[in-house]
């Protein structure tokens, strides 16, 4: 995990020197800023001491008050006191990661290296995909519309030039409109605006993650074991990248949960968290089976990985090798598999995801999704 984080850190690095817009100035301060972000992974050097919090097995409510009650003691003992930049805002069984502007470090919680994000006997494409993407989304948050309002002491000052800055908002404008433009429902679009910091960490995120990858597989002489002809399971680096990023995304919602969602978080919604990343990644696509449609929005990005007009053959033919592979492989954890309707799932764990890569019960070439965004469906 640590060698991930530093393959991130440099591949941003990168980024930030190749920046054709940002000046000299600004990119100093900002790699100054970056140089600076701690790394926090896995639990906290320091453990909090719950010894004096009572929990009873047959006590809910009483549970919960007397837990409000430990956590406001804990935080007025912190009056007057220096602020403890080992604390963290997660425990270590959460699986979720966080970036903190006010001490400018990045957080990732045991909890979540874990498969679908992490898994340590996969290849590097796999974990680039999954928590390689969160690290670099992370980052990114340091440099958003919110988190670029810090500079590397977690202070709040304007680093960069006013050229620079004015060009910065003309970008991240430009983000907001095109996810304005994303359906999530029948008639409900996406608040280009409200989503646009995680937006914006999203496609940071996957930039910088594929860029780690590349790099490390130069470095590394290579993709990793059990890759033959150049493929592994019949997909080669790159598109077990973006298969493993997809992954992470799988969610159920009903539409009225994606409506009032696409009104009040600030993230969007899984499928458009995958197929709402840049257009630098374009040449990336010409190893799917087909290549994404023209550049819309600013003309900046492609959203797709894989055209939503694939013909039917095309899926049809796809969704069957995937079918075959997963037959041959021994999913006693998950139970026997259905071919159903062009979807393969699970009879004992229907819409899991999780546990793995892109051979779970769980994943469906479904008609309006890319290769990429592949969901999870539930028994009907």
């Amino acid at each position: 995990m640590e060698k991930l984080v530093k393959a991130l850190e440099a591949a941003m690095a990168e980024d930030i020197k190749q920046l054709p817009w940002m000046s000299a100035e600004t990119k100093v301060e900002a790699r100054k800023k970056l140089d600076s972000i701690r790394d926090k992974i896995g639990y906290p050097e320091k453990w909090r001491d719950y010894s004096k919090l009572e929990v009873k097995r047959d006590d809910l409510l009483g549970n919960a008050d007397r837990n409000l009650l430990f956590e406001e003691k804990r935080n007025l003992a912190k009056l007057g006191k220096p602020v403890d930049e080992r604390e963290w805002g997660m425990t270590p069984p959460t699986v979720n990661a966080y970036y903190n502007p006010p001490q400018n470090d990045i957080n990732f919680p045991a909890g979540i290296l874990q498969p679908p994000f992490f898994d340590n006997s996969m290849d590097p494409a796999v974990n680039f995909g999954g928590i390689g993407v969160v690290i670099g989304h992370e980052m990114t948050h340091g440099f958003d519309d919110q988190g670029s309002k810090y500079d590397l002491n977690g202070n709040v000052r304007v680093w960069w030039t006013p050229e620079d800055l004015a060009k910065f908002k003309e970008r991240t404008e430009c983000t907001a409109k095109e996810y304005d433009g994303f359906e999530v429902a029948p008639g409900q679009k996406l608040n280009g605006h409200l989503t646009l910091g995680e937006n914006t960490a999203d496609n940071g995120g996957i930039r910088i993650a594929y860029q780690a990858l590349m790099e490390t597989i130069a470095k590394g002489g290579g993709p990793g074991a059990g890759f033959y002809g150049g493929k592994k399971d019949g997909y080669t680096p790159a598109q077990r990248f973006f298969i493993s990023f997809g992954q992470v995304w799988c969610q159920n919602a009903t539409e009225q949960s994606a409506r009032v969602l696409a009104k009040t978080d600030p993230h969007s919604s899984g499928e458009w968290r995958v197929e709402g990343h840049g257009a630098e990644l374009r040449g990336v696509r010409k190893g799917f089976w087909m290549q994404g449609r023209a550049a819309d929005g600013c003309g900046q990005r492609l959203p797709h990985l894989v055209a939503r007009s694939a013909s039917d053959e095309l899926r049809r033919n796809e969704g069957e090798r995937l079918r075959e592979r997963l037959e041959r492989r021994p999913w006693r954890r998950f139970g026997p598999l259905l071919w159903v309707g062009g979807e393969v799932r699970s009879k004992m764990a229907p819409g899991l995801c999780g546990g793995g890569f892109a051979g779970l019960p769980c994943l469906t070439l479904s008609r309006r999704a890319s290769v990429c965004n592949i969901h999870c469906r539930g028994d009907a």
